[in-house]
């Protein structure tokens, strides 16, 4: 008969660890148990969370209209942006690389990518990673780019209340059909009854200020 694949059970949480991670790493291996302990500790979420916060207030500072010679901004606030951007995008892909570590990437039952919520995490940071690499073909993609605007998604699958509340959204989609249904009427006949009342009298006017 064939081994039993290993097993280990957290005595924090209780929870079980199977498999092998990348292959190689066992749930007794050192480097698997130093990984299980530092993503079961509980202030590894907390400054998840407010790393998630520093980057998503370095995002709303930034502007991206406005290239780094634009004279009305500090070049040090922009060079501080651009390091700041750098520290957050190798910071998630630690973290990303310590749960695989911890968890398995996908074969063991409870691996990484088992998880929608850690897909979810793992494509923005894949992303964000792409955009980050020096030389690369998408460093300037204004649509991957634009990816870095889904990191406060992040935060959902550290707050299991948010969890929660997005689950239970996703599942009274099916049953507000109808609803929406009727409010896209309703913007239809409002909409229609603008066009006829209206008749473009509003279009090509000019206006003194």
């Amino acid at each position: 008969h064939p081994a039993p694949p290993p097993v280990y059970v957290s005595p924090r949480t209780g929870r079980a660890y199977h498999g092998r991670a990348f292959l190689v790493l066992a749930p007794s291996h050192p480097l698997r148990r130093a990984a299980i302990a530092a993503t079961e500790w509980p202030w590894t979420d907390r400054i998840v969370l407010i790393a998630i916060a520093i980057n998503c207030a370095a995002l709303a500072a930034a502007d991206p209209t406005c290239p780094g010679s634009c004279l009305h901004r500090d070049p040090r606030t922009d060079a501080a942006l651009d390091a700041l951007e750098r520290f957050f995008v190798w910071f998630f892909c630690a973290e990303m690389l310590l749960k695989a570590a911890a968890m398995g990437v996908l074969a063991p039952p409870n691996a990484y990518l088992r998880d929608g919520w850690n897909c979810l995490d793992a494509a923005v940071v894949a992303l964000s990673l792409l955009a980050a690499v020096p030389g690369s073909p998408l460093q300037n993609a204004s649509s991957v780019r634009a990816v870095r605007a889904l990191r406060p998604l992040r935060t959902v699958t550290r707050v299991r209340a948010l969890r929660l509340v997005v689950a239970s959204l996703v599942a009274a989609l099916p049953k507000l059909g109808s609803v929406l249904v009727l409010i896209g009427f309703f913007f239809c006949f409002f909409g229609v009854v603008g066009a006829q009342l209206f008749k473009g009298s509003l279009r090509t006017r000019c206006f003194h200020r």
